[in-house]
């Protein structure tokens, strides 16, 4: 049995199936015998058409379904993203920040190092964002963020607060006293004048206060607390400079 196509007298044509029979009582004569399949092949390159056609909507919606789920997943990601971090420099916020001094504690626990919390507010800042602008004020904090980063470790976290408070956390640190070279340099950093895109250049500086896990508390709040009292403290002296946790005022 083998596929054929016969024309029709219309000129058309149709699918058979052609089976060869030897008719051995009648002296070996062949026989053919031919049967119209057309509807049959028709049925079959139908159900093929649609196969094809399922086989493609399913490759089509698994697609889809790959890129709703990468979308899904990405937007997931911001949302973590902007609950964590300040949107003006990308930097950790007050949320994360707590996060990151208390995992640094519990390290140094076990290790018995220190970990150090440099509370930075900038001075100057105000009269800048009053004077020209808050777009000007917007471009200092991101210089500042920066220049705070450049200065810092990638096991350290620099964090903005809100407005034009800072936080430094220093992980590893062995003594206090090693601390004073590095606020010296952030002083240093944040004493070079700021090239802005109104082409003007603007200068600030910076009050530094510096407390210590385990001198100056045992979590988080405690530590950022003295921190800022003494960071006030400074503020109180003439700004653009550091003091200790439990330095006289």
């Amino acid at each position: 049995m083998f596929p054929a196509k016969l024309a029709r007298f219309d000129g058309t044509f149709i699918d058979v199936h052609v089976t060869v029979n030897v008719d051995t009582e009648k002296d070996e004569r062949l026989m053919l015998e031919v049967h119209d399949i057309t509807e049959h092949r028709n049925a079959v390159m139908s159900l093929h058409n649609l196969n094809q056609e399922l086989e493609k909507k399913v490759r089509d919606r698994t697609k889809e379904l790959s890129e709703e789920i990468e979308l899904r997943r990405n937007a997931e990601e911001q949302l973590r993203h902007l609950a964590t971090h300040d949107t003006l420099t990308g930097l950790p916020n007050r949320r994360l920040l707590a996060d990151r001094i208390d995992t640094a504690i519990r390290r140094a626990h076990r290790e018995g190092s220190k970990v150090s919390v440099m509370f930075i507010d900038l001075d100057g800042f105000k009269q800048i964002n009053d004077t020209q602008g808050h777009d000007a004020g917007d471009e200092v904090l991101k210089t500042v963020a920066e220049r705070l980063t450049a200065q810092s470790r990638e096991t350290d976290t620099v964090a903005r607060l809100g407005g034009d408070e800072f936080v430094v956390v220093y992980t590893d640190v062995t003594e206090n006293a090693k601390m004073a070279p590095l606020a010296e340099r952030v002083l240093a950093a944040l004493d070079q004048e700021i090239s802005l895109s109104n082409d003007r250049d603007v200068h600030i500086g910076g009050s530094i206060g510096i407390a210590f896990y385990p001198d100056d508390g045992g979590d988080s709040d405690s530590i950022m607390k003295a921190a800022d009292e003494i960071m006030y403290a400074v503020k109180r002296r003439g700004k653009n400079s550091y003091l200790f946790a439990g330095t006289p005022d």
